[in-house]
């Protein structure tokens, strides 16, 4: 099986402030972006995606985008490696959050910088999602 976290940090999580559109780097792994209780724009391809409360954003790997926060929210970033391609698609997409799929990235980010942390259980968490995610409703695109 392959694994499905990305390299560098798999997990960030950042609190974004309303303001101006902000330009993300490129990055050779897919970004799954989720947001907390705030609202989101992420701008790619002339494309803008509105990403709501409780939902996610996939960014496919080398994808030049654009995000703005529309209020104070929590952003939750999972990096995935080159086989949530396969899964999630090439192109920028937005999901609602199922109640399942908000435990299992709570547990990721439980679980992913802890001393102890249980590799085989993360890969097997990431997996989880990724599929979770292809199951998830699409949320809302402009």
């Amino acid at each position: 099986m392959r694994n499905l976290r990305g390299n560098g940090r798999p997990l960030v999580i950042e609190q974004w402030v309303p303001g101006p559109f902000v330009r993300s780097q490129l990055a050779e792994y897919g970004q799954l972006l989720c947001t907390g209780d705030g609202v989101v724009w992420i701008v790619s391809r002339s494309q803008l995606r509105v990403i709501p409360p409780r939902s996610a954003a996939w960014i496919p790997p080398n994808t030049d985008f654009w995000i703005r926060a529309m209020n104070r929210v929590e952003l939750r970033c999972l990096s995935l490696a080159d086989g949530a391609v396969a899964v999630l698609g090439e192109a920028v997409r937005a999901y609602r959050i199922t109640p399942l799929l908000d435990e299992v990235i709570a547990s990721i980010a439980l679980h992913e910088y802890r001393q102890d942390r249980g590799i085989d259980y993360l890969d097997h968490a990431y997996r989880f999602a990724v599929l979770e995610l292809a199951r998830a409703p699409v949320g809302s695109e402009a």
